[in-house]
């Protein structure tokens, strides 16, 4: 399918933008705080970039995303529902992992192990320094949802959309966000969690809404952490 071969052609794309990140990441010369602050800008801002070069390939306006600032009225019609998924969201996580310690002990205890990624270092941050710590994590998670939000489902999903039906699109765009993260384990996680986003999108019509879920879910994941975990 010539949309699948698309959607593969802006995953090469979006794995070759995020390199300059994992150099920085992996780097030992920059102080941790700065390190951690140009790893979120980077990897934000080549999703977006990665975003809007398929947007303007693809002919698709601005105006067919969804892209604009809500009212306030508009955000109190749907806070219900945005929180309802964010909270779903964490459900499913904790479930997941539930099921997957059971299934494979040994897997999920390496897997327990593992406490170097970013979302470690940014809770480690708001422990030292609760106020810059917590501004920083806020604002990290917010951009981050926002730049994912815009790719995945303000073009991907509005780009397969123009060529399948919107369950099709909806199945499709959330497997592409799922793939895109790298993350084998995760997988179910980030698939169910793209059909979320994809499905508060349609319904208002707009990119606010599933950002905002995909922000609450982000920061309650990395704030929560291991307590969500059911052992």
């Amino acid at each position: 399918m010539t949309e699948i071969k698309q959607v593969f052609l802006i995953f090469i794309f979006y794995l070759f933008a995020q390199l300059p990140a994992m150099a920085v990441w992996q780097t030992q010369v920059l102080p941790e705080k700065i390190k951690i602050l140009l790893v979120v800008a980077l990897m934000g801002l080549t999703t977006i970039l990665v975003g809007e070069d398929y947007r303007r390939k693809l002919s698709l306006k601005l105006d067919d995303l969804g892209l604009h600032l809500p009212s306030l009225p508009e955000i109190k019609k749907h806070a219900a529902v945005i929180l309802a998924c964010s909270a779903a969201g964490l459900a499913w996580f904790s479930i997941y992992f539930a099921v997957y310690h059971v299934l494979f002990p040994e897997a999920y205890a390496e897997l327990m192990k593992d406490s170097t990624g970013i979302a470690s270092s940014l809770v480690e941050w708001q422990k030292n320094s609760p106020v810059s710590g917590f501004a920083v994590l806020a604002a990290s998670q917010l951009f981050l949802a926002a730049a994912e939000e815009y790719l995945f489902r303000g073009v991907i999903y509005n780009y397969l959309l123009r060529r399948m039906s919107w369950q099709k699109a909806l199945l499709w765009s959330s497997a592409s966000f799922a793939v895109f993260h790298l993350n084998l384990t995760g997988i179910p996680i980030y698939f169910v969690g793209g059909i979320m986003y994809c499905w508060l999108y349609r319904r208002t019509g707009g990119l606010f809404a599933p950002v905002l879920a995909h922000f609450f879910y982000n920061f309650g994941l990395v704030m929560l952490g291991e307590s969500l975990i059911i052992r």
